[in-house]
């Protein structure tokens, strides 16, 4: 539960810029993930809300995170909460709607980076529909904080400590630059019956195949069928 104290709420708003790459793209009726970089948030420079975040307040907060993205526990939704007035909602993740997990989260110069992966959830496949299609996806923070904030570019309020609950997709984040970069690819499950598996590969596990090594196999599947029909 969050303390009685006043909490102030911020999220996203404004348009981003989407340019998506997808290096792999592979659709079974088995688990379907994408795999994206974005841009997560960007320092010492107010957003679209009226909200600047200092570098060394978002450096701490990604290294006080760091074990949650390490263990991963830092899931995030599709969509910020409705009611941004309900604190104890925006604190809390909410699992029926989760869509994706961060798996990286990190400081380059004076922009948050991160990577994420969409979740075999309804919303996580919504998320990597969305991707594959190429609609404008974001990330926005979603956090509380003590400070007396407002919203829009009429003041704007230096974020000088908060809480930061995760990143949420969205269709307007708050930073122009908080859109997905590129789509770094997409990842199945292979189901454990009538598939040749290579030995290297640990089947109980989501792996990441590029083009080539799809072809590779494509190619085992279909000479293991062979081999079966010739007994």
């Amino acid at each position: 539960m969050i303390s009685s104290k006043d909490r102030y709420v911020f999220k996203s708003l404004a348009n981003p810029v989407l340019e998506c790459n997808i290096i792999s793209d592979v659709r079974k009726n088995d688990t379907n993930k994408i795999v994206a970089e974005a841009v997560f948030q960007k320092c010492d420079d107010s957003n679209a809300n009226g909200h600047k975040f200092p570098k060394r307040v978002l450096m701490a907060a990604v290294n006080e995170i760091a074990g949650e993205v390490e263990s991963r526990h830092l899931v995030g939704e599709l969509d910020h909460p409705d009611d941004i007035n309900d604190v104890n909602r925006i604190a809390t993740i909410s699992l029926k709607n989760v869509s994706h997990v961060i798996t990286k989260l990190a400081m380059d110069g004076n922009y948050v980076v991160g990577r994420f992966e969409t979740i075999d959830t309804p919303n996580g496949n919504i998320l990597a529909t969305l991707l594959r299609e190429k609609l404008k996806v974001g990330v926005s923070i979603r956090a509380i904080t003590d400070q007396d904030i407002s919203y829009g570019l009429d003041s704007v309020d230096t974020i000088n400590e908060f809480t930061l609950i995760t990143y949420d997709a969205v269709h307007n984040p708050a930073y122009s630059d908080a859109y997905v970069k590129s789509i770094v690819s997409s990842c199945y499950k292979l189901p454990n019956n009538n598939y040749v598996i290579p030995e290297n590969v640990n089947s109980d596990k989501l792996i990441t195949v590029t083009a080539s090594e799809l072809q590779d196999i494509i190619e085992s599947v279909i000479q293991g069928v062979a081999r079966k029909f010739k007994k």
